[in-house]
């Protein structure tokens, strides 16, 4: 399963034989899944869960999804761009974990509900411990735009101007 949206509200999808495309009616920022039945879009005020069957809505009203990152059906962490609102999604509701105070988020990566790092301009990234947000140095002051990590303690961060910066705490 590929997937695959863009800021025209369009949702594209390869199921390994050929490929659909949906019109979602708003803008969306962000896709992550992590099965066929548990894939996750972000857009306007709007964040919608495919459960392998149908789009199902879960309202950010006055909030702006900029990046996903689900665990499974029981685990899913969004970030909004400029409010900056995280919340945790257990498999029925929405929790707000703080602010986590970094400037257009769009870098999301979650080990858990209480490990999750966020980056964005100036070289900013913050790591939540389950209690608060707290600042990790990047060594660089370029916008990071994506995370990708395969341990708690290597984290990479990649950025404008072919910026890539390590995390191997």
């Amino acid at each position: 399963n590929v997937w695959v949206v863009d800021e025209a509200g369009a949702i594209i999808h390869f199921d390994g034989s050929s490929w659909t495309d949906t019109d979602a009616g708003t803008a969306l920022f962000a896709i992550h899944g992590s099965a066929s039945n548990n894939v996750w879009i972000g857009g306007f005020d709007d964040i919608q869960r495919f459960d392998g069957t149908a789009w199902n809505s879960h309202s950010w009203a006055n909030n702006r999804p900029s990046a996903i990152r689900s665990l499974g059906s029981n685990l899913t962490v969004a970030i909004a761009r400029v409010s900056g609102v995280a919340r945790v999604f257990d498999g029925s509701t929405w929790t707000d974990i703080g602010s986590h105070d970094v400037l257009a988020a769009t870098g999301l990566w979650a080990f858990s509900a209480n490990d999750i790092v966020v980056s964005g301009y100036q070289g900013t990234i913050r790591r939540y411990n389950g209690t608060q947000w707290n600042a990790m140095s990047s060594g660089t002051s370029s916008r990071l735009i994506a995370l990708w990590a395969s341990a708690t303690n290597n984290i990479i961060a990649v950025g404008e101007n072919g910026t890539i910066t390590r995390y191997n705490g």
